[in-house]
């Protein structure tokens, strides 16, 4: 079974063809063709793109906000079980990447001695 799915994501129309053995695989497959977002959930903007990029031999697929104020960005994700695509929610990178926990913080050791402290 064959399925076209046509899309506008921002000022760009596509088109998608999807297909599978049986009407279910390709129902699976179209799926992440019709959930694919069409306006930002963050700013609630209507100009967005289809974008990717690849890095660390995966390649990403994103709808980008172009909202100079927003920015954000939804990327498709893919279940563990390799068996579809999601979209993730629009996330708005904070930039610095993942910092470390802070140390804790030293304690004196104990001098001993101290009898006129009140405790």
């Amino acid at each position: 079974m064959k399925i076209t799915i046509n899309k506008q994501i921002g000022k760009s129309k596509l088109v998608f063809e999807t297909e599978g053995n049986k009407a279910i695989d390709a129902l699976v497959a179209a799926t992440a063709f019709t959930t694919m977002p069409d306006r930002c959930t963050k700013c609630g903007g209507d100009d967005v793109v289809l974008d990717s990029n690849k890095a660390d031999n995966y390649t990403f697929i994103k709808v980008r906000c172009q909202n100079s104020s927003c920015r954000a960005t939804s990327t498709m994700g893919t279940y563990k079980d390799q068996s579809g695509h999601f979209w993730k929610d629009f996330e708005i990178f904070q930039g610095g990447g993942v910092t470390a926990a802070p140390a804790p913080a030293k304690v004196a050791p104990a001098t001993g001695g101290d009898d006129d402290l009140p405790f």
